[in-house]
């Protein structure tokens, strides 16, 4: 006789699966719908305009090096907090210190704005844009191209230079801004050390100070959708249910994520990066390195991957 607690407990899984994939992987309709407003292409997404093809199989070493993409294994047990990218006018743009950009969450697929609130931070999510670019980067080790590994002051236009600021109970997560001063207290994570940075390639944004801590994609009652991995308690219904599974903040926290869903994300990850560096090695060359980019693409997939 099958027992019924385990016929519900089975179904129950299956539901959660099934949303948090949906979360995860901005498949609802409601972003869809936003998706159908933006003029910009997503950058989990892009690969798919970028793609080398599987069919060529000449390349050469610099091209293969030009695109390789790791994630640290450090980064193994919580991949999810690899879940944003500097969006510009095109994928694959290198990312300079001193210019402006959209700061995007790829786990939802908005960019971060500046959005007047009663209580909290004054943040809000916008459509990805390929002309709002209101948040600059200026690296800690001065000018030049960003690089994971990179410790970053950011801008948010009109809002000012982003730093932690405690705020009262229940204002969600504790940023604030400050004009006079840039505060080098994130660092971009995520990737190999040195590897450089364009658009469209995923990052996790750490604050090295005060948290110490990978900023998330986190469901609230109040306040901005955002929250410190492992530590903010996300209240929606659905990061309720998926922490039941996933860990205390659900799937997108990062915690504990495994098997399938891990390596869905990884992949995701692996193709948004290589797409981001396919589509920079190609603008370069005026269209006349595709060939190699064809062939090294798979093979920095492959490596991606299996890392």
């Amino acid at each position: 006789m099958i027992n019924k607690n385990t016929v519900i407990n089975s179904n129950l899984s299956r539901l959660v699966t099934v949303c948090v994939l949906a979360v995860a992987f901005s498949s609802t309709s409601a972003l869809a719908a936003d998706k159908k407003k933006s003029q910009a292409v997503s950058p989990i997404s892009a690969y798919k305009t970028n793609s080398p093809s599987k069919k060529s199989t000449t390349g050469n070493a610099q091209v293969d090096k030009a695109l390789e993409f790791l994630i640290p294994k450090s980064m193994g047990k919580k991949l999810n907090a690899i879940q944003w990218t500097f969006g510009a006018s095109k994928i694959g743009r290198p990312v300079l210190s001193g210019n402006r950009y959209q700061l995007v969450n790829l786990a939802i697929e908005k960019g971060l704005k500046r959005q007047k609130r009663t209580v909290a931070a004054n943040l809000g999510f916008q459509n990805i844009s390929t002309s709002n670019f209101n948040m600059q980067v200026k690296r800690q080790a001065g000018n030049g191209q960003l690089r994971y590994g990179d410790v970053v002051a950011l801008h948010l236009k009109p809002y000012g230079w982003l730093r932690y600021k405690k705020q009262g109970s229940g204002g969600g997560i504790n940023l604030g801004d400050d004009d006079n001063k840039p505060h080098y207290i994130w660092q971009v994570t995520g990737g190999k050390k040195g590897t450089k940075v364009y658009s469209g390639m995923p990052f996790a944004l750490y604050n090295t100070a005060p948290m110490k801590r990978e900023v998330i994609f986190c469901p609230r009652t109040s306040g901005i959708d955002l929250g410190w991995r492992g530590k903010s308690k996300c209240n929606s219904k659905l990061a309720k249910i998926s922490g039941t599974v996933f860990g205390a903040n659900g799937a997108l926290s990062g915690d504990g994520l495994t098997g399938k869903i891990a390596k869905e994300w990884k992949g995701k990850l692996c193709k948004a990066a290589v797409g981001a560096a396919s589509a920079y090695v190609t603008g370069q060359t005026g269209g006349v390195g595709a060939a190699g980019v064809d062939a090294a693409g798979p093979k920095a997939l492959k490596k991606c991957n299996d890392y």
